[in-house]
């Protein structure tokens, strides 16, 4: 609803998204793959996991909620969406929408 209201739009592609976000060490032999150098096991989230894409977004959600405690929370933080691995901040003003984003 906020968001609609917003006069200024912006896309923050973040690089790599997934592969930034370290596995927890009991996690990493579940994505161990044998290949002809020997066996080989992420550290880091690999995509094509089931539950990676819903791990990120509430990662991310939470990152924007502690970094705007002003805003309502995960998931309805009011001035941003967070679609996968760009967030999408907006503003009415260009000050607004500095803090925002």
């Amino acid at each position: 609803a906020k968001r609609a209201r917003g006069r200024l739009f912006s896309v923050l592609d973040l690089r790599h998204g997934f592969h930034q976000m370290p596995l927890r060490k009991d996690s990493r032999p579940l994505t161990c793959m044998c290949t002809p150098c020997g066996p080989v096991q992420w550290t880091v989230m690999p995509m094509g996991l089931k539950n990676a894409p819903s791990f990120f977004q509430r990662v991310m959600e939470d990152v924007l909620f502690t970094a705007h405690p002003e805003a309502e929370g995960p998931p309805h933080t009011p001035h941003a969406v967070v679609p996968n691995k760009r967030m999408c901040p907006s503003g009415r003003t260009e000050e607004r929408h500095g803090r925002t984003g």
